[in-house]
């Protein structure tokens, strides 16, 4: 072990053991996402009204758990949030109405929702673009790859959407 340690090619710390370039890629996406956390600026507005009145008006009942998303995914403006559960526990069903409280949200700064919704496979993209009514790329489409130049958006070219999405996560592994 000493000797992999040595060559750079395993990083010990702690009581735990990482292949040099998981953990190379872990810290860069811990780096990443906390830059995105850290950009998060809360816009006021009574979110609880406004998703009261869309779900009387659409008579929704949102269990509380779909609630506590709903108004904590869409309560300002940047920041970097996961929706997980179990299949068919109404993931989908509460992205559609986090998806109009942006909305509002955004209506109210007088602004319009620049929404991406990417999906790790075609696949994935369909069923998502079915599910949500808005149109679902793929990662690779939605980032423009190209087999010769890799990403066209990229670090030094980000993308310009107020929103991304990104559906079927688990399907991505961290390289």
């Amino acid at each position: 072990m000493k000797l992999l340690v040595l060559q750079n090619r395993i990083i010990i710390e702690d009581d735990r053991i990482y292949l040099e370039n998981y953990y190379d890629a872990e810290h860069q996406v811990a780096n990443h996402v906390n830059r995105i956390i850290n950009s998060e600026t809360p816009v006021p507005w009574d979110i609880k009204t406004e998703l009261d009145n869309y779900c009387k008006k659409n008579l929704i009942e949102l269990e509380d758990k779909q609630i506590e998303a709903v108004i904590k995914f869409s309560q300002s403006i940047g920041g970097f949030y996961i929706l997980n559960g179990s299949a068919g526990c109404g993931k989908t069903f509460t992205l559609k109405v986090i998806l109009k409280m942006l909305d509002i949200m955004y209506k109210n700064i007088k602004k319009s929702a620049n929404i991406l919704l990417l999906a790790p496979t075609g696949k994935a993209a369909k069923v998502a673009t079915k599910a949500t009514g808005m149109e679902c790329k793929t990662i690779h489409r939605g980032l423009k790859y190209n087999p010769e130049f890799g990403f066209e958006y990229n670090e030094n070219n980000p993308l310009e959407e107020d929103i991304i999405i990104v559906d079927e996560s688990s399907m991505l592994d961290i390289m």
